[in-house]
């Protein structure tokens, strides 16, 4: 059994009838992904030396965060013994 034009057409309007409003809502959503994807890919791909600052990986940056919220906590847990 072949499918013909006419029905085609008759399928394609139904769907668009039935799902109209949530069709627009996920081809908005699908091209907010589609972006922020490619800005990813461009951020990951464009080399730091090319703008003139040093490659630091985003580990690194969280790693001496997490070393200045340990040397606070411990400056803070000395300080607390001295008060007593």
């Amino acid at each position: 059994m072949a499918v013909g034009f006419w029905q085609v057409v008759i399928v394609v309007l139904v769907i668009g009838l039935l799902f109209g409003s949530r069709l627009g809502r996920l081809g908005r959503s699908l091209g907010r992904g589609a972006r922020g994807l490619r800005r990813m890919l461009q951020s990951a791909t464009g080399s730091p030396a090319d703008k003139g600052e040093p490659a630091t990986p985003d580990w690194v940056s969280g790693a001496a965060q997490v070393a200045r919220a340990a040397n606070t906590l411990r400056k803070g847990v000395k300080l607390g013994r001295l008060i007593r």
